[in-house]
């Protein structure tokens, strides 16, 4: 079976598509209104496993502030740990 993550956009349900025989997978959101899409072909044979990752794929949950507030604090870290290689 097959497990599609709802829309990104709407939140609706997702359907998987196979286009044609050369392997054009697409997955839609049922949701005619939003027209979210992803489309993927690949000649090896996994055109729809590669249509349903993209699909499934997002971005990080966290907000964009909290993201920023870690790489701050990685920079910060980085930065202190070349900082004390230089003194030695």
């Amino acid at each position: 079976m097959i497990d599609l993550r709802p829309c990104p956009f709407c939140g609706a349900p997702a359907a998987l598509q196979k286009i044609d025989r050369m392997e054009w997978w697409r997955v839609i959101c049922s949701n005619n209104e939003c027209g979210a899409e992803v489309w993927s072909r690949y000649a090896d044979g996994h055109g729809m496993e590669h249509a349903v990752e993209k699909w499934n794929r997002r971005m990080d949950e966290k907000t964009p502030k909290e993201m920023l507030e870690e790489n701050l604090a990685r920079m910060r870290e980085e930065d202190h740990d070349v900082n004390e290689e230089s003194e030695d």
